[in-house]
């Protein structure tokens, strides 16, 4: 188990909508609201920004679980002292409940146990793990880092009806931002 350190920073698109520039002018381009609405796929801003919920919630379940499901991209490498801490508290909860098998829970609590006392000064600097090839600790990794390992069958349920606010409120609340 190797960790190294990233500097990597990419640069975000444009902003599509408004009120997401205004805010982005208000607290600095890389606020983390400003990141959150720039990782949105294009084609669900579109769909927000058109007022149409239902789709966009549809278009971002499949964004997420495409980049999520388990065995459907390769791995993250990248992490940080905070989220392995995260993710190992995680781990060791759906463990206790069952949900995943005890080898998760220890590969991740390992891992935080590993980068520690290195990182501890500066937890949110991220860097990269890497494992010998084809060893099991790197298959349940890929497997498990930053994917949707559980999702209680309650957070699949969608609302009967989704209320939309006439455009006249939207407009009345994009005006308070400019403010």
């Amino acid at each position: 188990l190797a960790l190294q350190a990233s500097g990597a920073v990419a640069t975000p698109p444009p902003l599509t909508c408004a009120a997401a520039r205004r805010v982005a002018t208000q607290h600095g381009k890389d606020g983390a609201a400003s990141r959150a609405w720039d990782d949105i796929e294009k084609e669900c801003r579109q769909k927000l920004e058109a007022n149409k919920t239902a789709a966009a919630m549809r278009c971002l379940e499949g964004h997420f679980l495409d980049a999520r499901e388990p065995g459907r991209r390769d791995g993250d490498w990248f992490t940080t002292l905070r989220k392995l801490r995260h993710d190992a508290e995680m781990f060791t909860w759906l463990e206790q409940e069952r949900k995943v098998a005890s080898e998760v829970k220890q590969l991740f609590r390992s891992v935080y146990h590993a980068a520690r006392e290195q990182r501890q000064h500066q937890p949110d600097k991220v860097f990269e793990v890497a494992f010998n090839e084809n060893t099991n600790d790197r298959k349940l990794w890929q497997r498990a880092h930053n994917k949707a390992v559980f999702i209680d069958p309650a957070g699949r349920e969608a609302p009967k009806k989704t209320l939309r606010a006439a455009n006249v409120v939207f407009r009345a609340v994009e005006e308070s931002l400019a403010e």
